[in-house]
């Protein structure tokens, strides 16, 4: 099981959402659900009870109606026939993920925004994983420490 896959066996339900670490198992009864859990991937032996989980959507590329319909209008402009007859064409229209529809994003959007597009005028952008204030608090006190040491 990948991020953003589920499965259905009886009255369990496995969920890996794309924004969480593990994934979840809801242990129903009836059309309540009775226990959720996370489970390991390798022995499926379920752990602690959660009382919540996030549910993230399984991809990036959100397909609508509209969205069908600017594809296939673009398409006839983009692509030659035999793209209609292609695997990518026939996922993209049956709403199926397919990993080169982020390849395709112009034909997909009447407006593609970028980041970039998002700054207003001439700012700074911190991309990071880790907390940059502490990063910038760390070097300043390595600086700090440094001068305390030369100064008579």
């Amino acid at each position: 099981m990948n991020k953003g896959e589920y499965a259905i066996r009886g009255s369990i339900v496995d969920i890996f959402s794309t924004v969480e670490d593990q994934p979840i198992r809801i242990n129903f009864d009836g059309d309540d659900p009775e226990t959720i859990k996370v489970f390991n991937l390798d022995s499926q032996i379920s752990n602690n009870s959660i009382d919540t989980f996030t549910l993230g959507p399984a991809t990036e590329v959100i397909i609508t109606n509209e969205v069908l319909k600017t594809y296939k209008e673009k398409c006839k402009n983009v692509f030659d026939h035999e793209y209609m007859d292609d695997i990518e064409y026939d996922k993209i229209i049956n709403n199926l993920p397919h990993p080169s529809a982020l390849n395709i994003l112009p034909i997909l959007f009447d407006n593609v925004t970028s980041l970039f597009d998002l700054v207003i005028g001439n700012k700074n952008i911190i991309l990071s994983l880790k907390n940059p204030y502490t990063k910038i608090h760390a070097i300043r006190e390595r600086y700090k420490d440094f001068y305390d040491k030369i100064i008579f």
